[in-house]
């Protein structure tokens, strides 16, 4: 549980190590790092991330996301790549504010993976206010396989208010685990009063048990 809020107007530094493991088969569709204002009622409530998901993550949010299947719908419709890390936010509707692929091959393949294994991971987000630009990595094994830049103003999205951060998962087919091993944060930030403290619950997403309709890679 995290129990800080990122403010628009800071610099901040946040890193997941986490695991995906594919116990009964393919993979499917991903996790996201969020950031939102809607504490603990905060759902998506989908097998593949949409930010078009009624309030499911309030009307203030940043998803960075890790597809890892190639959907025949969902947003991008269609979605243009096996794996790739995607960043979403309020202000810009359905489509991604922007995307970047994760090159298949060589162990990374976040989809293509058989049953029973697994692998580790890091996605590493840095924002600089002053800029509003918004950079993430895509890390394994202490090598590095894509990095996403992208011009993101936090001001429009999250206003003054700060935003709690936490994480999204989903398996459409119902096979792929998806582990928060660590999650971490690093730079200015603002604890809320105890009362509040109710609200510091991360934003889970539930994982959906059912079965997306699947498009060759």
């Amino acid at each position: 549980m995290n129990t800080m809020q990122v403010l628009p107007q800071n610099d901040w530094s946040a890193t997941l190590h986490g695991q995906i493991s594919y116990p009964g088969g393919s993979g499917a569709d991903g996790m996201a790092l969020i950031f939102q204002t809607y504490g603990t009622a905060a759902l998506q409530n989908k097998y593949w991330f949409d930010p078009t998901n009624g309030t499911g993550l309030g009307s203030s949010f940043l998803a960075i996301n890790l597809d890892t299947f190639k959907n025949s719908s969902g947003p991008s419709t269609p979605d243009s790549y096996t794996n790739a890390i995607q960043v979403f936010d309020s202000v810009s509707g359905s489509n991604p504010v922007g995307q970047t692929e994760i090159p298949t091959g060589a162990g990374q393949d976040l989809e293509n993976a058989g049953s029973g294994d697994s692998f580790t991971f890091d996605l590493l987000v840095d924002y600089v206010a002053s800029t509003n630009t918004l950079i993430s990595q895509f890390k394994r094994g202490g090598s590095l396989y894509a990095t996403d830049t992208q011009t993101v103003d936090l001001g429009s999205v999250f206003g003054t208010s700060g935003a709690y951060m936490g994480f999204w998962a989903g398996s459409g087919a119902s096979a792929e685990n998806h582990d928060v091993l660590t999650l971490s944060f690093t730079g200015s930030q603002v604890v809320p009063e105890p009362s509040t403290c109710a609200l510091f619950a991360l934003g889970l997403g539930a994982l959906a048990t059912r079965r997306r309709n699947r498009q060759a890679a």
